[in-house]
């Protein structure tokens, strides 16, 4: 694939259009971004205003916990809505919890965040199932076919990609770093946050400009 080719590829991702060399940006939900036609340094720029609007939709993560280890935890649901939120544990370093015990605490410390689950272990040994999971008036829960359910995700500490388990949450052992993630409506792995995008293009495009290719839109 050629560099111009990849371009297209990250401008596809974040709704940007291509057509007669000049770039075409979507409205975007939440903001009146009105289609016209746009210059690379237009393109550029809306991205980034695209990208802190998303952040804002995300957030920043919220803390919860105490401890000298913190865990990440991504949740999205099926319209959108992305939160992600860090939780402190242990007294040393090397201590490790659950996935399970992640969500408990959660659940146990913000009061707008609903965590509901079946135990098919026992209380010495418990095996949760996740049911339904609900924050800031967003709510998923239970079968709906499809992808519609709660799909389990890992990424330890030092890993670049997240990975699928084949078990749950209770039998996940999380240290310092790691990240559980959870998605209902879809079987991908989360995604980069909508900044991390702006980021790649704008540093893409100050490649192309010292290699004086020319760029885009002429």
């Amino acid at each position: 694939m050629s560099k111009s080719s990849s371009f297209l590829v990250i401008f596809a991702k974040a709704g940007i259009q291509k057509h007669k060399n000049q770039f075409w940006i979507p409205a975007c939900a939440g903001m009146t971004i009105y289609r016209e036609r746009m210059s690379m340094k237009r393109v550029i720029f809306s991205i980034i205003v695209l990208a802190v609007a998303g952040s804002f939709a995300a957030a920043v993560p919220v803390s919860v916990g105490t401890g000298v280890n913190t865990a990440g935890v991504y949740i999205e649901w099926s319209d959108g809505f992305v939160a992600e939120f860090e939780v402190s544990f242990g007294t040393s370093p090397t201590d490790t919890v659950t996935g399970a015990y992640l969500m408990l605490t959660l659940d146990s410390e913000l009061t707008d965040f609903t965590f509901e689950y079946t135990n098919w272990g026992s209380p010495e040994q418990p095996d949760f199932f996740i049911d339904g999971l609900g924050y800031q008036g967003h709510y998923d829960g239970g079968f709906g076919g499809g992808d519609d359910w709660w799909h389990y995700w890992l990424k330890d500490a030092g890993q670049g990609e997240w990975n699928s388990p084949m078990y749950g949450m209770s039998g996940r052992i999380v240290a310092d770093a790691d990240m559980d993630g959870w998605i209902y409506g879809r079987g991908g792995a989360p995604l980069p946050e909508p900044s991390t995008i702006a980021l790649v293009v704008a540093g893409a495009i100050m490649v192309r400009r010292k290699k004086q290719i020319e760029p885009f839109g002429r």
